[in-house]
């Protein structure tokens, strides 16, 4: 856990970063005021959220990778692949996985890891390919693929990042400086606007 303060001298802020259902909790119980996670795989149950941004997940991998400049790829041609994913408790992961299951494609899982940093350290240099979200590629020495469907012809489900809290804050004691952190993230979201690529180490 971390503390830090804002531009703003009457707000202090502490960060605590954890799975999913850690952080879900930590909201439902009055622990966090705010938790910002992927909404895949987060029970809804007494909290409430405010979509942030969406980014379409990619395949990452090296960039001498011999599919490097290919452009768009289905999941079924890099099945034989390696790949490194997160662990089951975190929200890409289930998207993932969901994705991988509306292709009908079974992959093979090489390495579980915790954060998108080490999942990035692990692709570049070559212990397999990723799929991770485009709005975490910008700056990387990596090479990414768009993946293109097999079947059907709806849209993939793209990752999206939430704003959580207690549905009942009500029932618990206001917290100032949270409600005004809550109106920062609100005004540099309206400012940078949703399709804008975002970086993020959580997962």
């Amino acid at each position: 856990m971390q503390g830090f303060r804002t531009r703003y001298p009457e707000v202090e802020i502490v960060v605590r970063e954890g799975h999913l259902e850690g952080l879900a909790q930590g909201v439902r119980q009055g622990e966090l005021d705010l938790a910002f996670m992927p909404t895949a795989g987060v029970s809804r149950a007494g909290l409430s959220m405010e979509l942030l941004f969406s980014s379409p997940l990619v395949v990452a991998l090296p960039p001498e990778h011999n599919l490097t400049g290919v452009g768009n790829i289905t999941l079924g041609a890099i099945a034989h692949e390696p790949f490194v994913d997160f662990s089951p408790r975190w929200g890409t992961r289930v998207l993932v996985d969901q994705i991988f299951a509306m292709e009908g494609v079974l992959r093979s899982t090489a390495f579980e890891l915790e954060n998108f940093e080490l999942l990035f350290q692990f692709v570049a240099p070559g212990f397999g390919l990723a799929l991770a979200p485009g709005a975490t590629m910008a700056g990387r020495h990596l090479a990414h693929l768009q993946i293109m469907r097999s079947r059907g012809s709806n849209p993939l489900p793209e990752w999206v990042v939430g704003m959580f809290e207690a549905s009942a804050s009500g029932d618990l004691p206001s917290n100032p400086p949270a409600a005004l952190f809550k109106a920062m993230i609100r005004q540099e979201f309206g400012r940078l606007g949703s399709a804008r690529p975002v970086s993020l180490s959580g997962a």
